[in-house]
């Protein structure tokens, strides 16, 4: 059995640690020159070199959706095993191997041998791996998050800049709130871009002082508007397929459960992504974790649930500011478990 520890960094490069077995002393066996340590970037020779240690389990760190994503997609065209391990719990084996500072080897290293750690294990005796990870399901639903995540940086900065120039070009609607509409566009990008001739704008602008002065709207903020436009109708497209790729029977009991607190479908995904699929949380059909059932279920909305425990903590002199809302949190996660056993777990 050869276990390889997957280090991956920027752009996919990574250092591959194989071990057959856990080494008597972890921290002699980093600092022996004999031990194998392969660098490996994205390419053909790399993938070879992985290959030759003829690996029967890969564990990596999910660092950055598509980094990790080219290693993943090697093990599954190969038919190798993959063990996601979590961040949290690599810290945590690197102090307990000894290791006092981050490097790659170092992580390379404590992810092979965290394969062979008979303490790393959960309650039920299973390896402590995350569970559920690359399912394809979820998966397809973490790319579209990304996405989003990566438009909404993109619109953000232009938006800024955009903003910036009309200090000078526009000063009135500089100061304005630039929010989306129903449709996901900003109406004053569609004006600027004439895509919105609304009467109210055209006055607005015309009463302008920078037009008053003589000032126009340069072709630099001309051409922002429509980068942020395109921008707009690819997030609005991306969301779509996000609603369509949560659409599905088995996420179905999910969203049912995630009703009652009105999320938008952003944070529907972003939770989905953490829960599913959720007998990852249960053992036997139980819970993993220790919690507490309320003797009498409240008959009672989650947001009046919510509400009067947030009323509750404010009147208690004991959960003021950050340590309220870090419990009103803690409450509503409670909350979110029961509705998900609930709706799940027939």
């Amino acid at each position: 059995m050869t276990i390889v520890g997957l280090d991956i960094g920027k752009h996919g490069n990574a250092v591959a640690a194989p071990l057959l077995a856990m080494p008597k002393n972890i921290l002699k066996y980093h600092d022996n020159k004999d031990s194998v340590f392969l660098h490996l970037t994205p390419s053909k020779k790399s993938i070879r070199q992985l290959l030759e240690l003829e690996p029967t389990g890969l564990v990596m760190e999910p660092t950055g959706g598509w980094y990790s994503a080219f290693w993943h997609r090697v093990a599954f065209v190969y038919h190798i095993p993959v063990y996601w391990m979590g961040h949290a719990d690599l810290k945590g084996q690197r102090s307990h191997f000894g290791f006092s500072n981050k490097y790659d080897k170092n992580d390379a290293l404590c992810l092979a041998a965290s394969y062979f750690d008979p303490y790393f294990i959960n309650k039920d005796g299973s390896k402590r791996f995350l569970r559920g990870y690359r399912i394809k399901e979820i998966q397809a639903v973490r790319e579209l998050v990304l996405e989003l995540e990566q438009l909404d940086k993109l619109r953000t900065t232009l938006v800024n800049q955009l903003r910036q120039r009309f200090a000078l070009e526009y000063p009135e609607a500089a100061a304005q709130t630039w929010q989306t509409n129903d449709h996901g566009m900003t109406p004053i990008i569609e004006w600027l871009i004439g895509k919105n001739h609304h009467g109210r704008r055209v006055n607005h602008y015309n009463n302008s002082v920078a037009n008053s002065l003589g000032i126009d709207i340069s072709e630099y903020s001309l051409d922002h508007g429509y980068a942020i436009h395109h921008i707009e109708q690819r997030r609005r497209d991306t969301e779509r397929m996000l609603d369509e790729a949560m659409d599905q029977e088995c996420f179905i009991p999910y969203r049912q459960a995630f009703k009652g607190f009105r999320w938008g479908i952003g944070m529907e995904a972003l939770t989905l992504m953490k829960v599913y699929p959720f007998e990852k949380f249960l053992v036997d059909g139980f819970p993993v974790v220790e919690w507490i059932k309320p003797p009498k279920r409240l008959n009672t909305e989650i947001g009046k649930k919510l509400g009067k425990k947030w009323d509750n903590f404010k009147d208690a002199k004991q959960a003021k500011g950050k340590d309220a809302i870090m419990r009103l949190t803690f409450y509503a996660t409670r909350l979110l478990f029961q509705q998900l056993k609930d709706n799940i777990c027939f």
